[in-house]
């Protein structure tokens, strides 16, 4: 599995960062190593050839460039989001796997490139994690 670099995993506490989230501006405190983690289609599809917030910001920038005009995008465009629980209910989640993700990302600032499933999908008997990635640095990925 690919995963995409995604900064804040430092903060202490984290804020729900959904802006259609009933929890409000300007949103739940979440305490480090919780919350859940929402990835859209949107995201994986604008990610998937810029896993690191550097080419990510390159390519924001090369595309307001072509079009000539400033890019404004709402939370969940770019990068994925940290979501309370009440916003990754709202949302229809997978809460198992939208949290593993959170945990995984507190610890090592990467998400996996790929979209949150939503509650009741099938799973595979796919690990979460390969075990080559477990042993990288975030770094070591881009070499």
């Amino acid at each position: 599995m690919k995963y995409m670099q995604v900064s804040g995993n430092t903060r202490n506490p984290g804020l729900c960062s959904d802006d259609a989230c009933p929890c409000g501006y300007p949103g739940a405190t979440i305490p480090r190593g919780q919350g859940y983690i929402y990835v859209s289609e949107e995201v994986v599809d604008f990610r998937k050839d810029c896993l690191t917030e550097a080419e990510a910001q390159l390519k924001i920038q090369r595309l307001s460039r072509n079009m000539g005009a400033m890019i404004f995008a709402g939370s969940g465009v770019f990068a994925p989001i940290l979501v309370c629980e009440q916003g990754a209910r709202k949302r229809g989640l997978d809460l198992e796997v939208a949290a593993a993700d959170a945990r995984y990302w507190w610890e090592t600032g990467l998400v996996p490139l790929r979209p949150t499933p939503p509650a009741g999908a099938a799973r595979t008997n796919a690990p979460a994690r390969q075990s080559a990635v477990e042993d990288k640095k975030w770094w070591q990925f881009w070499k």
